[in-house]
């Protein structure tokens, strides 16, 4: 059976005069930092809810995970603390550039899956999932400053509007970006109401 769903997340925090910290303490620039650890175990409260009960309707629980298996070493630490939490092993067997083969490996995964990658080509792996992921009308996936979520069960031509997302949620349109809903993003405060934004490019 193929994936009924496929989430995708940009990597936790990478250094940015917080310096990349290993599991055994040592500085790596190819690490997350002291709190992009911490988000990436946030992720287990977030992917796995002890209760059941997940901040948006638009999460489920993972069966498989992919993680850039490229020099950066932040795709696979974000979910590293997930895969320990579920008894899961990250597949890292495809590189930055070989997004075409990740998300084929992807679709055809079992049930639920969380892919976490390098931001700058999250929205061609979206794209990939759902090629009408970015169409003028306006209709298809929410972009995310921090991440992508495509369900693929969603009937063809269907709006996902973002609704309390857990970053900060932008829609493509042809008119206006907006920010709704609270944001569990650290670097992004949450927002309990709507105001117009630009989004700014983040290097992986």
């Amino acid at each position: 059976m193929p994936a009924t769903k496929i989430m995708l997340i940009r990597h936790a925090e990478k250094p940015d005069g917080e310096p990349g910290i290993m599991p055994d303490g040592s500085q790596n620039p190819e690490a997350l930092t002291a709190t992009g650890w911490s988000r990436a175990r946030s992720l287990v409260g977030l992917f796995a809810p002890a209760d059941g009960s997940f901040a948006d309707s638009r999460l489920a629980r993972p069966g498989a995970l992919f993680a850039s298996g490229s020099d950066s070493l932040r795709p696979k630490q974000t979910l590293t603390p997930l895969a320990e939490a579920l008894n899961l092993v990250i597949d890292a067997s495809f590189l930055k550039g070989q997004e075409d083969r990740l998300v084929a490996a992807a679709k055809n995964a079992e049930g639920v899956v969380l892919i976490a990658w390098q931001h700058e080509a999250i929205p061609r792996i979206a794209t990939l999932i759902l090629p009408t992921a970015f169409r003028r009308d306006g209709l298809g996936i929410a972009s995310m400053s921090c991440g992508y979520s495509t369900d693929r069960t969603a009937a063809p031509g269907a709006s996902s509007k973002p609704r309390n997302s857990y970053c900060r949620a932008t829609r493509r349109s042809r008119s206006r970006r907006t920010t709704r809903g609270p944001s569990a993003c650290g670097r992004h405060p949450a927002d309990t109401g709507s105001q117009s934004h630009r989004s700014r490019p983040r290097k992986s």
